[in-house]
Protein backbone atom coordinates (compact mmCIF):
# COMPACT_ATOMS: atom_id res chain seq x y z
CA UNK A 1 0.00 0.00 0.00
CA UNK A 2 1.39 3.47 -0.72
CA UNK A 3 0.16 6.46 0.26
CA UNK A 4 1.10 10.25 -0.56
CA UNK A 5 1.05 13.06 1.80
CA UNK A 6 1.29 16.65 0.78
CA UNK A 7 2.32 19.45 2.68
CA UNK A 8 -0.07 22.24 2.36
CA UNK A 9 2.52 24.89 3.81
CA UNK A 10 5.68 23.96 1.22
CA UNK A 11 5.65 22.56 -2.08
CA UNK A 12 7.00 18.87 -0.86
CA UNK A 13 5.31 15.76 -0.82
CA UNK A 14 6.37 12.09 0.70
CA UNK A 15 5.58 9.12 -0.41
CA UNK A 16 5.07 6.48 2.24
CA UNK A 17 5.15 2.77 0.70
CA UNK A 18 3.62 0.36 3.52
CA UNK A 19 4.54 -3.38 3.24
CA UNK A 20 2.11 -5.67 4.07
CA UNK A 21 4.54 -8.60 5.08
CA UNK A 22 6.71 -6.08 6.54
CA UNK A 23 6.94 -4.71 9.67
CA UNK A 24 8.48 -1.08 8.20
CA UNK A 25 7.38 1.60 6.32
CA UNK A 26 9.94 3.49 3.74
CA UNK A 27 9.51 7.10 3.07
CA UNK A 28 11.38 6.85 -0.64
CA UNK A 29 11.14 10.86 -1.93
CA UNK A 30 10.42 13.59 0.44
CA UNK A 31 11.95 16.76 -2.09
CA UNK A 32 10.42 19.16 -3.48
CA UNK A 33 9.38 18.07 -7.11
CA UNK A 34 10.43 20.43 -9.87
CA UNK A 35 10.55 20.53 -13.71
CA UNK A 36 13.69 18.82 -13.50
CA UNK A 37 13.37 16.76 -10.77
CA UNK A 38 10.15 14.55 -11.22
CA UNK A 39 9.19 11.88 -8.78
CA UNK A 40 5.75 9.54 -10.30
CA UNK A 41 4.27 6.54 -9.92
CA UNK A 42 3.05 4.39 -12.25
CA UNK A 43 0.57 1.52 -12.02
CA UNK A 44 0.86 -1.12 -15.00
CA UNK A 45 -1.52 -3.41 -16.63
CA UNK A 46 0.48 -6.02 -15.15
CA UNK A 47 -0.22 -4.98 -11.18
CA UNK A 48 3.38 -3.52 -11.11
CA UNK A 49 3.38 -0.28 -9.26
CA UNK A 50 6.58 1.45 -10.23
CA UNK A 51 7.88 4.71 -8.29
CA UNK A 52 10.34 6.78 -10.49
CA UNK A 53 12.47 9.85 -9.44
CA UNK A 54 13.71 11.71 -12.77
CA UNK A 55 12.40 8.76 -15.45
CA UNK A 56 14.61 6.21 -12.98
CA UNK A 57 12.93 3.67 -11.22
CA UNK A 58 13.22 4.02 -7.93
CA UNK A 59 11.75 1.37 -6.01
CA UNK A 60 8.88 -1.31 -7.77
CA UNK A 61 6.31 -3.51 -6.04
CA UNK A 62 7.18 -6.83 -8.31
CA UNK A 63 10.80 -6.81 -6.50
CA UNK A 64 8.91 -6.81 -3.24
CA UNK A 65 6.26 -9.74 -3.18
CA UNK A 66 3.85 -10.18 -0.22
CA UNK A 67 1.17 -13.03 -0.71
CA UNK A 68 -0.36 -12.80 -3.72
CA UNK A 69 2.04 -14.14 -6.81
CA UNK A 70 1.21 -12.12 -10.43
CA UNK A 71 2.89 -12.81 -13.79
CA UNK A 72 6.76 -11.13 -14.17
CA UNK A 73 6.95 -11.42 -10.27
CA UNK A 74 10.31 -11.83 -9.18
CA UNK A 75 10.76 -15.21 -6.79
CA UNK A 76 13.84 -16.50 -5.43
CA UNK A 77 17.24 -15.50 -4.55
CA UNK A 78 18.05 -11.71 -5.38
CA UNK A 79 21.73 -11.89 -6.61
CA UNK A 80 22.43 -8.45 -6.43
CA UNK A 81 20.82 -7.66 -2.77
CA UNK A 82 21.48 -11.42 -1.71
CA UNK A 83 17.55 -11.55 -0.27
CA UNK A 84 15.85 -14.53 -0.60
CA UNK A 85 12.54 -13.02 -2.47
CA UNK A 86 9.44 -15.51 -0.86
CA UNK A 87 5.64 -14.86 -0.88
CA UNK A 88 4.00 -14.61 2.72
CA UNK A 89 0.65 -15.68 4.51
CA UNK A 90 -1.08 -13.07 6.07
CA UNK A 91 -1.60 -13.34 9.89
CA UNK A 92 -5.29 -14.23 9.59
CA UNK A 93 -8.11 -13.51 7.04
CA UNK A 94 -8.47 -10.24 8.11
CA UNK A 95 -5.08 -9.18 9.36
CA UNK A 96 -2.54 -8.75 6.78
CA UNK A 97 0.16 -8.65 8.99
CA UNK A 98 2.50 -11.36 8.06
CA UNK A 99 1.67 -14.83 9.13
CA UNK A 100 4.13 -17.91 9.88
CA UNK A 101 3.81 -19.41 6.60
CA UNK A 102 5.78 -19.04 3.20
CA UNK A 103 6.94 -20.21 -0.33
CA UNK A 104 9.79 -19.77 -2.23
CA UNK A 105 12.41 -21.16 -3.90
CA UNK A 106 15.19 -22.76 -1.95
CA UNK A 107 18.43 -20.52 -1.31
CA UNK A 108 20.30 -23.31 -1.86
CA UNK A 109 20.62 -23.57 -5.58
CA UNK A 110 18.75 -26.86 -5.25
CA UNK A 111 15.62 -25.64 -7.58
CA UNK A 112 13.05 -26.88 -4.72
CA UNK A 113 10.00 -24.90 -3.96
CA UNK A 114 9.48 -24.90 -0.35
CA UNK A 115 7.24 -23.74 2.48
CA UNK A 116 8.30 -22.50 5.67
CA UNK A 117 6.36 -22.41 8.64
CA UNK A 118 8.43 -19.47 10.41
CA UNK A 119 11.97 -20.60 9.41
CA UNK A 120 11.41 -24.17 9.93
CA UNK A 121 10.64 -26.28 6.30
CA UNK A 122 7.60 -27.61 6.43
CA UNK A 123 7.67 -28.99 3.13
CA UNK A 124 9.39 -29.43 -0.16
CA UNK A 125 8.58 -30.08 -4.03
CA UNK A 126 11.18 -32.32 -4.43
CA UNK A 127 13.76 -35.11 -3.53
Amino acid sequence: MASIVVNRHSSSASIFVDRPCSTASNVVDSRPSSASNRSTAELFDSGNLMLNNSGVMAWQSFDHPCDTYLPGMKVGLDLITNVNQVFTSWRSEDDPAPGNFSIGIAPDWSTQFFIWEGNKPWWRSGR
